[in-house]
């Protein structure tokens, strides 16, 4: 890859079928998890015992969130119209991070570090000294497109 004053000229990563379902299925236990429990306790406090509807209710739209939409995204979103899902672009100006389509960028001459959040659901935040962050889920990438991704960020922080 030609490097250009160290940054990595046109790193361009996308998120695989797999990946998408396994970061699906990491952030929907956390939502689950951080949603259920208090309409369980909820439903304790109200009825006395957990409604039956309430966890179907659960279950079927977590099966849509895990399983339908991978699905629809793998069957339809195709050729000319297809929406880029989740991408990363580096060149010598700026970093971009896609998230159906919507951009959010952060200039090199902007950019104030990164960061790991300690505390689960594990994000990683691209941090800008003024203007808009770039904030994503730890495992929107693959574990080798996570390193290039923190090589790139770490030489950066750097030179700052």
């Amino acid at each position: 890859m030609p490097k250009l004053l160290g940054i990595i000229v046109n790193l361009q990563l996308r998120q695989s079928r797999k990946q998408n379902i396994i970061d699906r299925i990491y952030r929907m236990v956390w939502q689950v998890l951080l949603g259920l429990i208090p309409l369980l306790v909820l439903s304790v406090i109200l009825n006395g015992k957990v409604d039956d509807s309430l966890i179907t209710m659960i279950a079927v739209l977590t099966g849509i969130w895990l399983v339908g939409v991978p699905l629809w995204m793998m069957f339809y979103n195709r050729g000319n119209v297809a929406v880029l899902e989740y991408g990363l672009d580096v060149d010598d100006v700026q970093i971009r991070y896609t998230y159906y389509d919507m951009v959010t960028a952060v200039d090199w001459d902007n950019y104030n570090g990164f960061e790991i959040s300690l505390f689960w659901p594990k994000r990683i935040k691209i941090m800008a000294k003024e203007g808009k962050t770039i904030e994503l889920s730890y495992y929107t990438f693959s574990a080798e497109q996570r390193k290039q991704i923190f090589r790139v960020l770490s030489e950066q922080r750097e030179k700052l």
